[in-house]
């Protein structure tokens, strides 16, 4: 699948090249938009980025109303991302008005479920429940299979945040049916991780494995950044729980390295959260401690509330190990697994766009 990604951005920055010929501006944003798109899908960030502002700016004068709002929209997932939550709802409500001003229906339905996505990320779960809701309510009326699958992804996490497992995965198994019917992979490798990982807190180990293995032969088939540094986690954290510690830590180093390589601060951040719980079960007190403060310096820089707090228990909860060589760390752990999960889902980017 990479070397698909690199032949269509082959044809798109020769496209790009052909209307800058040309002088056409709106053909040229256009094509800003695709490329900077495509660049996202493959975890180039400081690519996307320049590409997808220089494509606003060509954008905005020129009345397109239509590829400016694919243009915000894009952004925002890029922006959401790299962490930049403030900005990424300033681009995602822009792009929501310009849509609603011109009827198009399936952006709106889109947009709203980006909002909450968003709002989710800073805890503000009402606010991303009723666009959740009101994003269903369009794309079931549009007959919008890809995007409701998205949807129902979004919904199975944050059922799963108030603690409804089996609802969650009621929700999550009707999500894989749809995206195995009608060929959504992208969907399908997320769906199938957190599936994994429901199993996994069921500590049914081999089916959580079934389910995470196919995500990973997935994501190298796609050669998919994101979804490979975040299985990669989730099958590190489940070799964890069932013992399997050199495993663990092998596929902790394969998901930090994926995450660094494409700039994922996120990524990043749970990956050496999750390898800090695996010192602290093997009583590696020091090496935790450097896996959780690194966790936090990077979480830090980020807007996700949750994500924060969470390494600031694990962080606590390693010094209350450093202090008292016992287990009252467990409790700290227990406390943050439910914002974990939630936050390593989805902000992380669900594709939505």
């Amino acid at each position: 699948m990479q070397g698909n990604y690199e032949r269509v951005e082959g044809y798109l920055e020769e496209g790009l090249a052909l209307a800058y010929q040309i002088g056409n501006t709106r053909t040229i944003a256009a094509f800003l938009q695709a490329l900077g798109g495509l660049k996202r899908r493959r975890g180039d960030y400081p690519g996307a980025l320049i590409t997808l502002e220089e494509g606003l700016a060509l954008a905005r004068p020129t009345g397109d109303l239509q590829t400016l709002s694919a243009l915000l929209r894009t952004l925002g997932l890029v922006v959401t991302a790299l962490g930049d939550y403030t900005r990424a709802e300033a681009c995602y409500q822009e792009a929501l008005s310009l849509a609603r001003s011109i009827g198009d229906a399936d952006e709106v339905g889109s947009l709203l479920q980006n909002i909450g996505i968003v709002a989710k990320a800073r805890g503000d779960y009402m606010q991303a429940e009723n666009c959740f809701q009101q994003a269903m309510v369009a794309f079931r009326q549009n007959g919008q299979l890809a995007r409701s699958i998205s949807l129902l992804n979004s919904l199975g996490t944050l059922t799963s945040n108030r603690g409804d497992k089996e609802q969650a995965g009621h929700y999550y198994q009707e999500a894989v049916a749809l995206a195995r019917r009608i060929g959504q992979r992208e969907h399908l490798g997320f769906l199938l991780n957190n599936l994994g990982e429901l199993a996994s807190e069921r500590q049914n180990y081999d089916q959580a494995r079934a389910y995470l293995e196919e995500g990973v032969a997935l994501a190298h088939q796609m050669g998919h950044q994101e979804m490979m540094s975040v299985t990669l986690t989730t099958l590190g954290a489940t070799a964890r729980k069932s013992g399997e510690y050199s495993q663990a830590q092998k596929y902790f180093q394969e998901a930090l390295a994926v995450g660094r390589e494409i700039q994922h601060s996120l990524l990043i951040s749970f990956a050496l959260s999750e390898r800090g719980e695996l010192h602290l079960s093997q009583g590696y007190l020091d090496q935790a401690g450097e896996d959780f403060r690194e966790a936090l310096k990077l979480a830090q820089k980020l807007e996700n509330r949750d994500t924060w707090l969470l390494h600031c228990m694990d962080w606590h909860g390693w010094h209350w190990s450093r202090v008292m060589f016992g287990r009252l760390v467990v409790l700290v752990r227990r406390a943050s697994k439910s914002l974990k999960r939630w936050a390593m889902i989805k902000l992380l980017k669900w594709p939505t766009g």
